[in-house]
């Protein structure tokens, strides 16, 4: 009968302590989220950029983390980071409309730095030159809407 008590309270008190590590994590988390909001809405990016990676990984699945993640590197012109954290959101959600808008615009400037990067590279009075030139146009008048 010592023995059945004796389990019984073991299981008890691990259940009990199982129940407020989870609810230290829940805190954790919220905290931890409720500081990289803030970071980032005062554009303090580097800070931002810490909390929201730690969120993901402790919560890999929590989209929002990683979408906000995009959101700074495209800031920082940090376009592949912000390209792959995109596209883990659109892993997570291939519905999310803001994600693949973001990644489109950022492919489209990541287009333009390297017209832009082409044009300070070639020669002068080259067909290819040329070619970037008109294209970095046609990207210039499709983005503006015209």
């Amino acid at each position: 009968m010592k023995t059945i008590t004796l389990i019984s309270l073991c299981i008890l008190l691990t259940a009990c302590a199982s129940t407020q590590n989870k609810q230290q994590t829940n805190i954790s988390f919220t905290e931890q989220l409720k500081v990289a909001e803030e970071a980032y809405t005062e554009a303090r990016l580097t800070d931002a950029e810490t909390q929201y990676l730690q969120l993901t990984l402790t919560n890999p699945e929590y989209k929002e983390a990683w979408f906000k993640l995009g959101n700074i590197y495209a800031r920082q012109g940090r376009y592949e980071a912000s390209i792959r954290c995109y596209e883990k959101v659109l892993a997570l959600d291939n519905q999310d409309g803001k994600a693949w808008f973001n990644l489109a615009v950022v492919k489209l400037n990541q287009s333009r730095q390297t017209l832009q990067q082409a044009e300070q590279t070639l020669a002068p009075d080259t067909a290819e030159l040329k070619q970037i030139k008109q294209l970095t146009q046609t990207l210039n008048q499709v983005s503006k809407g015209s």
